[in-house]
């Protein structure tokens, strides 16, 4: 059992009968994980799909381009349905893997290669520049988030007899507040780098296409593009860390209990 190396089997039995959740301590319970896998899942395949419909009916209006004018696809619409095999592996790996390192690459992994194959279908621009942006962006999330999922937040030191109370819940209170900090940084940090990003969404609009009803319908398209990732950020992202701080903090339960049982036998 991972995460249990430093205590006795007994010893790990107990904790986890008392906090079931710690069973899997990489993922919670059966239904957080199922949650879990079918939200980064649904992501990105859905961030995939609404990418390549994207591009393949803007360029096909971008008569100003300045560098490749308008653009057909004919197989543009047909990758959308890539998007199919993308929720279906991503869903099977999160739901089996149980190895870190694998949970956390493999995922964003397969969205990275299915999504690579549809550049094929984007010439004569390649790679291009929109479908790689956006499939580099959201299995950059998917690792993130899948780090902070993944990561167990069951302490071995909470079971030992060497270490007195006191020190236990001052080493909680630290964990507490690096969660907390990291929380809220990411939190503002990506609110403040949102702001900015939406104004320079139209000035990079003015430099590709050159006609004034073509700047509004490529900057329109990349700000909705900007919003569905927006909200994936901020619930696999930021979501998740304030999850991982509040897990953090309940381990503080597990040391009072203890406090009391051993004031009531003293009595």
């Amino acid at each position: 059992m991972e995460g249990f190396e430093s205590v006795s089997p007994e010893v790990a039995k107990e904790m986890l009968a008392s906090n079931p959740q710690l069973s899997k301590p990489h993922w919670g319970g059966t239904k957080s994980s199922i949650a879990f896998a079918l939200m980064i899942s649904a992501f990105n395949s859905i961030g995939f799909a609404l990418t390549v419909i994207c591009t393949t009916y803007s360029d096909a209006r971008l008569t100003s381009h300045v560098v490749y004018g308008a653009r057909n696809y004919p197989l543009g619409y047909w990758t959308s349905l890539l998007a199919v095999f993308i929720f279906v592996a991503c869903l099977i790996l999160l739901l089996r893997l149980r190895s870190r390192p694998m949970s956390i690459l493999l995922p964003s992994l397969t969205l990275l290669l299915l999504g690579s194959l549809s550049l094929l279908a984007f010439m004569p621009e390649f790679p291009h520049r929109n479908v790689s942006y956006w499939i580099f962006m959201y299995s950059l999330v998917c690792s993130i988030s899948c780090w902070i999922r993944t990561g167990s937040v069951f302490a071995p030191y909470l079971k030992s007899s060497q270490i007195s109370n006191e020190i236990k819940i001052e080493r909680i209170k630290e964990s507490v507040t690096l969660w907390r900090t990291i929380s809220m940084s990411m939190t503002f940090g990506y609110i403040g780098l949102l702001i900015p990003w939406f104004g320079a969404v139209w000035n990079a609009a003015e430099r590709i296409v050159t006609k004034p009803n073509e700047v509004v319908l490529v900057g329109s398209i990349f700000e909705a593009q900007l919003s569905v990732f927006s909200l994936y950020v901020f619930v696999a992202i930021i979501c998740e860390a304030f999850r991982k701080t509040k897990l953090v903090a309940d381990l503080m339960l597990s040391i009072d209990a203890k406090k009391e049982d051993s004031q009531e036998n003293d009595l």
